[in-house]
Order: structure tokens, then C-alpha cells, then sequence
């Protein structure tokens, strides 16, 4: 075998190599996408927003979005996010009672997120037996007064990542 034919099958064989991997990296992007739209489309998360310049009375939707987390807590399905925009919340958060809800995600976007009760008690209270993966993240939780009592936030028989 001459010189020549060696390396012409080197070629070939990186050319085969080359492609068969791009195929077999498109057919997995492809796939991806395709079961990603079927998750969304099966499980309906739905994402709500909350902003200190918004109300109740909107849809909740990124341009229209909710003024309280608790009333956003009202809305929520099975699975959906509440994201919550930069700003202080003045309210006391209850997470309890939301039938047929497991899981849910609740998180402040951008560096400041704070939600502040003005009153005794906790700030936000978690009292669902029947959560399994919910999430909470990126919120800053205090009382809005030094002298008011009770934890900022409390968790009664459920399970939670902070």
C-alpha cells in the first residue's frame, strides 16, 4: 500500500468519525428539545411574577406582574415559579393549604429581594405536609421592626431546599 492510499483512508476514516459524532450530537440536541417541550407541555409550569410596582389585578405575567407573593401563592399550579423582582415586601407570607400543589418554586430575582413583616409571627411560614421538592431561593426574609418577634421564617413538617 503506497503512501498516498494511507493517508487518503486516514482522511476518510476522520471524515466518517467527524460526522458520525455530529450526527449522533444533532440527534441528541434534537431529542432534547423535543422531550423539553413534551416536560413543559405535560406538566403545564406555569412562571408568575411579582414586582413592588405591580398589582394584584394583573396576570402575573413578566409585564404584568402580581404586587404580593401571597396573593401569587394563590395562583400557583403544580410545579410553576414565582419570581420575585428586586424590592421590599412588606407582608407576611403563609405557605399553607394549597391543594394539590407539591412542588413549586419561589425566587427573588436580582441582588436585593427582601420580604419584610410588620407585624409578630413569622415573616413566612411553611406548613405543607405535602411538598417534596419545593424551592425557595434568593430572598432576604426579616421582621420589619427590631422589636418584633418570631422567626423569619419557620418550616413545619415539609420538605424544602433554601
Amino acid at each position: 500500500m503506497s503512501y498516498e492510499s494511507v493517508k487518503n483512508a486516514e482522511r476518510y476514516s476522520i471524515m466518517y468519525r467527524f460526522r458520525f459524532l455530529r450526527s449522533v450530537i444533532l440527534c441528541r440536541a434534537v431529542l432534547l428539545f423535543i422531550l423539553s417541550g413534551l416536560m413543559g407541555a405535560v406538566s403545564g409550569a406555569n412562571v408568575y411574577w411579582v414586582s413592588t410596582t405591580g398589582n394584584d389585578g394583573n396576570d402575573g405575567s413578566e409585564s404584568a406582574p402580581f404586587a404580593s407573593i401571597s396573593y401569587a401563592l394563590t395562583v400557583i399550579e403544580d410545579l410553576d415559579t414565582v419570581r420575585i423582582l428586586q424590592g421590599e415586601y412588606y407582608e407576611q407570607v403563609l405557605i399553607q393549604d394549597l391543594s394539590g400543589i407539591t412542588d413549586f418554586v419561589l425566587e427573588g430575582i436580582g441582588d436585593s429581594v427582601k420580604v419584610l413583616s410588620p407585624r409578630s409571627g413569622p415573616v413566612m411560614l411553611i406548613n405543607y405536609p405535602f411538598s417534596q421538592n419545593t424551592v425557595i431561593r434568593n430572598l432576604y426574609i426579616t421582621h420589619q421592626f427590631s422589636d418584633s418577634s418570631g422567626p423569619g421564617l419557620e418550616i413545619e413538617g415539609t420538605a424544602l431546599t433554601v
